[in-house]
């Protein structure tokens, strides 16, 4: 009897670490301080907004817009989305990341504001949901005009 608890229990402990070990790290978004230039395009949304082609976000707005993609917590199970754009980051190292923006469901904001959920996948294919794509189209709309 105590082998068999002692199988069950050395079982369920290799279950957890196995699943834990395919869960996605949290996402590598850079300091903004460290990001040389900021590249994003968006899709038309809010609905009734005209699409941004891609264009360079200026770099008062690089701490915002990566706070916003901060919000967001591995996915290991994808929703249903629909396409909001992309943000390409270049680092000063040179290192270039790539986030495909998506939206999924809507919630409703404390003050009663109808919002929509943010999701992205990095460039390691890695998905992460949470976060507020309204805002962070309102950020990305108010980067464009500045340019």
């Amino acid at each position: 009897m105590r082998l068999l608890l002692l199988l069950l229990t050395f079982l369920l402990a290799f279950i957890m670490v196995s699943c834990q070990s395919h869960m996605p790290p949290a996402a590598e978004i850079p300091p903004a301080a460290s990001i040389k230039a900021m590249q994003a395009k968006l899709a038309e949304f809010p609905e009734g907004s005209p699409p941004l082609e891609e264009f360079s976000v200026p770099a008062e707005y690089f701490e915002e817009i990566c706070l916003a993609l901060l919000a967001a917590e591995p996915d290991p199970e994808p929703s249903k989305w629909a396409v909001l754009g992309y943000i390409e980051i270049t680092t000063n190292s040179g290192e270039r990341l790539f986030f495909s923006l998506y939206t999924t469901e809507a919630f409703t904001t404390e003050n009663g504001e109808q919002h929509i959920s943010l999701a992205f996948r990095t460039s390691k294919t890695d998905y992460y949901r949470g976060g507020d794509a309204t805002e962070l189209a309102r950020l990305l709309r108010q980067a464009f005009e500045l340019q």
